[in-house]
């Protein structure tokens, strides 16, 4: 299946973005007020002002939980522009809002947002005026929101308040990250306006697909805004004419769509990421419109679970050619700001390109990935495994809340599907695990009939509806339920589906534990290290940073045994001076040594194992963590190692008891033919 990303428009409906209005914001009590940047969060904005210690310092938990229990509002006094204004159809365009919010435009509600995971659109004719408009949004405080909605639901749900607010789990509090709730314009504020008609989606795929030639459709979603006579016409890579019939609202209008030959889009290591480029152009009644720049990439990937030797195949099969997937889980670049900015993502995605990743998993406790993200790893060869953001709980199937994530999921299925680097949708992060092995009925002490209700709830949304939906809406693309398939303490995890591998850290396991336990598709395991101490310093309140046991360095660490576990292993394996300084570097050499022994031990498997995604890849916040580049982008010496472990040669030693072997991996497109010499030294050189 192929598929394509766009550029900016040509020609299209004018834009007028607010982000840069003089915006205000200020407290209920008007207590906390100040100028405010959007997109931006409370949290930087009372810091920004002076009103609060940094949001990343020790000092700031003390006064965060105060900060969350107000109610926020933000506003803008702005004029419309001249030539938008003559324009007929104005909306207001919300592409984040962090998380309960109801907006006000000239004194009327046009809007009450619940869903941080939605762009919102709200036509605007009927309030908006010329000039002095004013624009309000009264942010309500998250947890009271989620509070409500638990007491009004039968039973608690695994999870606690989360799992009834659509925003980043982690945000709650996760063992890499503390809880930042907060409030905020997160994303842009963009007033938009169109005349007649417009095109408000464009999809491109391909159905068949052979060696010499691809055939498929460009889909294009036409808002219009009453009848008329519409053409379609696409220029450049592709050519095509079409004309249509339009009624006032949606329509949907399809071009077929041919390739001779076709250039297939190939993943990092395998090939050229091959985009065709064409333009796409809307006329109405013979009036030009519209018009759009437009990439496209043809590739087919296919998820292969079929029953073997072993027990069943989990791989990727991608242009008819088996992949290792090598690479890692990804957290949102910021606890503030989830989706980051393209300058981010540039950066870390063009190190994984040269570290030879042709996979990067967009973990489900988070966000869905950004637009930047997304065309950067089609530009780069990195394919995504995007999981749906749900995350270890389990989740309400009541009317209401289907109603939203089924909005929510179907806005991110349309915005994501146009790139060839998508893979796999997932529907959640270790929801299924929890139920099965986590205790969770116990805890909560279920009765059989509270049980049977909240797995058919589970069963409901993520076995049924979730995968309807992508399925209508992106058909062809892989999904599956959960990750992992089955937990890390049941055999069936090591000879079917995909595994989140905890033995080396919540089971306590050595290293040596991993070339003993791998699995068909390791899509989690790792190992925790400092991060550098200068990525720290600027949150810290000296002279506290060189102290190991200071206030500031606990609150870097939010597992709950992170530091037992740490001085555990490497007792194991190094020899700890107790100088915090070279206690922080030994982490990152220990990091490196544990899961360098686990990659390779996976890719020595091959095929048996066809895939290693380490946790994690990054920071969400300057902490001690799983990940292989710290927050502020500084690699540790695990990052560093990955050119050796991901490059298309692996050259390794296996010793079990006595004996020892070397092993020679491939897992690039050639076959190569070389001769191997290999000696064994004492450590007296003999």
């Amino acid at each position: 299946m192929g598929f394509f990303l766009g550029d900016v428009a040509a020609q299209a409906p004018l834009r007028q973005v607010l982000d840069r209005a003089h915006w205000k914001f200020f407290d209920a009590t008007h207590r906390f007020n100040g100028m405010a940047e959007v997109p931006g969060h409370l949290y930087r904005d009372v810091y920004r002002m002076g009103l609060a210690p940094h949001p990343y310092s020790a000092e700031f938990e003390k006064i965060k939980a105060s900060l969350d229990s107000l109610e926020w509002t933000y506003v803008c006094r702005f004029d419309v522009w001249p030539e938008l204004w003559k324009l007929e159809r104005k909306e207001l365009v919300f592409y984040g809002l962090d998380t309960y919010a109801r907006v006000f435009l000239n004194g009327k509600q046009v809007l009450f947002a619940e869903n941080m995971h939605r762009l919102y659109r709200v036509p605007v004719e009927k309030w908006l005026l010329p000039e002095k408009n004013e624009l309000k949004i009264v942010f309500h405080p998250t947890s009271k929101k989620a509070q409500k909605w638990v007491r009004s639901f039968p039973r608690p749900l695994p999870g606690g308040l989360y799992p009834f607010v659509r925003k980043p789990a982690f945000q709650f509090g996760w063992d890499f990250c503390p809880p930042f709730l907060g409030c905020g314009v997160v994303g842009s504020v963009v007033l938009e306006a169109w005349q007649e008609a417009r095109m408000s989606d464009i999809f491109c795929h391909f159905d068949s697909i052979t060696d010499t030639l691809a055939l498929g459709a460009l889909e294009v979603m036409v808002e219009a805004g009453r009848r008329g006579r519409a053409k379609l016409e696409i220029f450049g890579a592709f050519e095509g004419t079409g004309e249509f019939d339009l009624r006032a609202g949606l329509n949907i209008c399809r071009l077929p769509l041919r390739a001779p030959h076709p250039k297939f889009w190939q993943p990092n290591g395998l090939g050229k990421a091959h985009l065709y480029r064409f333009e796409v152009a809307l006329s109405l009644n013979g009036k030009r419109l519209e018009s759009r720049h437009e990439k496209a990439g043809i590739c087919q990937v296919e998820l292969v679970e079929n029953p073997d030797a072993w027990g069943k195949s989990f791989y990727f099969r991608v242009n008819s050619r088996p992949l290792f997937a090598k690479g890692a889980n990804v957290v949102p670049p910021d606890a503030l700001n989830p989706w980051g900015d393209r300058s981010y993502w540039s950066e870390l995605l063009t190190e994984c390109r040269k570290a030879g990743f042709n996979m990067l998993r967009v973990w489900g406790g988070g966000v869905y990935a950004s637009d930047d993200f997304m065309t950067l790893c089609d530009s780069l060869g990195i394919l995504v495994w995007q999981d749906f953001p749900y995350a270890c709980a389990m989740y309400p199937g009541s009317k209401q809340f289907l109603k939203e994530t089924q909005k929510e999921a179907e806005e991110n299925i349309r915005r994501l599907r146009r790139h060839p680097s998508l893979a796999l949708w997932c529907g959640n992060n270790e929801s299924s695990e929890g139920w099965h092995n986590w205790g969770w009925q116990k805890a909560l002490r279920y009765t059989l009939k509270d049980s049977l209700k909240v797995w058919k709830d589970y069963q409901k949304w993520f076995e049924n509806l979730l995968p309807q939906l992508v399925q209508r809406r992106d058909p062809g693309r892989c999904y599956t339920a959960s990750s992992p398939r089955h937990g890390w303490g049941r055999s069936l995890s090591l000879v079917e589906g995909d595994c989140h591998y905890w033995g080396v850290w919540w089971g306590g396991e050595p290293f040596e534990s991993y070339p003993q336990k791998v699995p068909r598709f390791m899509s989690e395991f790792g190992f925790q290290a400092w991060p550098s101490l200068e990525t720290l310093k600027p949150y810290a309140t000296l002279p506290e940073l060189p102290e190991s046991d200071s206030l500031f360095i606990r609150s870097r660490q939010r597992h709950p045994f992170g530091f037992k576990a740490i001085k555990k292993m490497m007792d194991l394996y190094f020899r700890d001076t107790g100088d915090v300084a070279h206690q922080a570097y030994l982490t990152r050499c220990l990091q490196a040594l544990g899961v360098g022994l686990g990659i390779e031990a996976h890719i020595q498997a091959m095929p048996y194992c066809m895939g290693t995604l380490f946790w994690q890849l990054n920071d969400a916040w300057p902490g001690i963590s799983w990940s292989a580049i710290d927050y502020r982008l500084r690699p540790k010496i695990l990052f560093s190692a990955l050119e050796r472990y991901y490059f298309p040669i692996l050259l390794s030693f296996r010793k079990e008891n006595r004996e020892g072997e070397i092993c020679w991996s491939n897992s690039g497109p050639d076959t190569l033919w070389g001769r191997l010499s290999a000696s064994v030294l004492s450590f007296s050189g003999d």
